[in-house]
């Protein structure tokens, strides 16, 4: 089936309409997974020279620290301007790289001010996604390991006893105690590869999944204590607010949604972004805060650009904040509550009054913002670019 799902799509794709010279175009395996920030960076650059591939962490059913070597996929991706002058409109050929194609073509090429160069997206330690080996089900991976194709050589799985279910159901979600270095408890309970966790307490977490479902689980409880499920798209992120009383979510299906544990359906369905929601945060007030008798606010940051400042309690939103141009990746309260700081890959850092919604200072970097974070007295911020640089901005200038 592989093989002929990769030949359809090198004779079907010269026929597909409407694609333009600067497109880009990925022929990877199911399996090998970019990461979101990886893409990211190739939608809003240009630029960089083609054709490009992922340096990716190797990960089996979980067993990611058991893989000594990382997966490379060498040559992945190109613009369909590249596919079609210099590979024919053989998407199979483009997994080989410059190797076979001839001179003349690339020279052609690079007439139209094209950079011709093979280069990979990541480096050991900074991996630009996975290479996900059967991230199925448990009797999927069972199914895949008795199954697949001989051909891909010596499997981990290989071995019968790593076959068993009971084994099988060890790999997935692993709590590890911090000062001694060993493995605590294993969960397995999503289908699909979970995306966050956030602690509740000392001893119950939840985590949110691509299978779109949120588990509550408890620390010698071989069961999710509760399942929460709602969102239509996979889940990017969970926090619990500072109580442990709601568990905010956000999902792809760009609704923010509020649960507690007393009620299977979510107290809010929060519905106003019209793209993604990447992160959420909640605010440090509120009741068993060190501000407790300030306003508990939730920030939502989202692809469409925005940042919204929600009421739980009213379940409305009261502020919209709209200065940023790219999608927006990362938000943090200032320790008092008063302030919120945005991140963004228009390579902005914004800094808000919570109470007004007002922009109070703003500044531009040299590479798109993937996180913001406020030191303990708040009167800095930290932030990391996607060019690799670390600013601090010192709020007191």
């Amino acid at each position: 089936m592989e093989r002929y799902a990769r030949n359809y799509i090198s004779k079907g794709f010269p026929s597909i309409a409407g694609l333009r010279p600067d497109d880009l175009f990925l022929h990877l395996d199911a399996d090998e997974i970019p990461s979101r920030d990886a893409i990211a960076f190739l939608k809003f650059h240009d630029g960089y020279p083609e054709p490009f591939g992922f340096v990716l962490r190797w990960s089996v059913y979980g067993y990611f620290w058991k893989m000594e070597r990382v997966w490379t996929v060498q040559s992945a991706g190109c613009s369909v301007g590249m596919l079609r002058q210099v590979y024919d409109n053989q998407p199979g050929t483009l997994r080989k790289g410059l190797g076979e194609v001839k001179w003349g073509k690339i020279r052609e090429y690079k007439k139209g001010g094209n950079d011709v160069l093979a280069w990979q997206l990541g480096e050991q330690g900074k991996f630009a996604g996975w290479h996900c080996s059967w991230c199925f089900d448990i009797n999927g991976i069972k199914t895949k390991l008795t199954s697949a194709l001989s051909g891909d050589g010596e499997r981990f799985g290989d071995d019968p006893k790593k076959q068993k279910l009971d084994f099988l159901r060890t790999l997935t979600t692993i709590i590890w105690d911090a000062s001694s270095g060993h493995c605590t408890q294993q969960f397995a309970f999503h289908s699909a590869p979970a995306l966050d966790v956030d602690w509740q307490t000392n001893n119950s977490f939840a985590s949110c999944s691509t299978d779109q479902c949120i588990h509550v689980c408890k620390l010698g409880v071989d069961k999710p204590i509760k399942t929460f499920q709602g969102h239509t798209n996979e889940v990017n992120a969970i926090k619990w607010d500072p109580q442990g009383n709601y568990l905010a979510s956000c999902s792809d299906d760009m609704t923010l949604k509020i649960w507690n544990m007393k009620q299977d359906s979510c107290v809010h369905d929060l519905q106003a972004h019209n793209k993604e929601i990447y992160t959420i945060k909640w605010s440090p007030t509120g009741p068993g805060t060190n501000n407790p008798n300030a306003q508990l606010i939730l920030a939502s940051a989202s692809f469409d650009s925005t940042v919204r400042l929600w009421d739980v309690d009213r379940g409305i939103c009261i502020h919209t904040l709209t200065k940023h141009q790219e999608p927006v990746y990362s938000v943090a309260f200032s320790p008092d509550g008063k302030f919120l700081a945005s991140g963004s890959f228009d390579k902005c850092v914004h800094i808000w009054n919570v109470q007004s919604g007002a922009l109070i200072n703003s500044y531009r970097g040299s590479g798109g913002i993937f996180e913001v974070c406020w030191n303990h007295r708040g009167d800095k911020v930290g932030a990391s670019a996607s060019d690799g640089t670390v600013v601090v901005l010192d709020l007191r200038k």
